[in-house]
């Protein structure tokens, strides 16, 4: 009997264990993802005045006299724009104002945290080709 309550010791206290360790993966996952998604944003950030002075050059050029690439590029530099803005409010609220510090969190807030955090960094990525889209497509179209 006795050995029976060690071995039901022994194995709470190694679950245990292997629950911690497996949520010390989640958070080091969260935070190797949060700085991933922060360096797509900071490299972005830069490259939003390009789109603005691209705006500007398209906008100030008579629209009827744009021709229809030009009108094409103005529109994907107005959907950068809005989508960074967007995305970026967006971002905000969730992971910045409203979000529970991740030492705190339960596994099931810190996987669906992961989960958000993948889901963001496959927008933000998307965002960055759009915007590295039309800056190279400026080049061509606005010379």
């Amino acid at each position: 009997m006795k050995i029976l309550k060690y071995v039901l010791v022994f194995g709470m206290v190694l679950s245990t264990l292997l629950a911690c360790d497996n949520q010390s993966e989640q958070r080091d996952q969260y935070n190797a993802l949060f700085a991933e998604v922060i360096a797509i944003h900071d490299e972005l950030m830069p490259q939003m005045t390009t789109i603005s002075n691209i705006q500007s050059q398209l906008k100030a050029t008579d629209s009827v006299a744009l021709s229809v690439p030009k009108q094409e590029l103005l529109e994907q530099a107005n959907t950068a724009d809005s989508v960074m803005m967007t995305w970026m409010h967006s971002f905000t609220d969730t992971y910045v104002k409203n979000r529970v510090p991740v030492a705190e969190m339960s596994p099931e807030q810190l996987k669906a945290a992961v989960n958000g955090l993948q889901e963001e960094l496959q927008e933000i990525k998307e965002l960055r080709d759009l915007t590295q889209n039309c800056i190279a497509k400026s080049k061509e179209l606005l010379k």
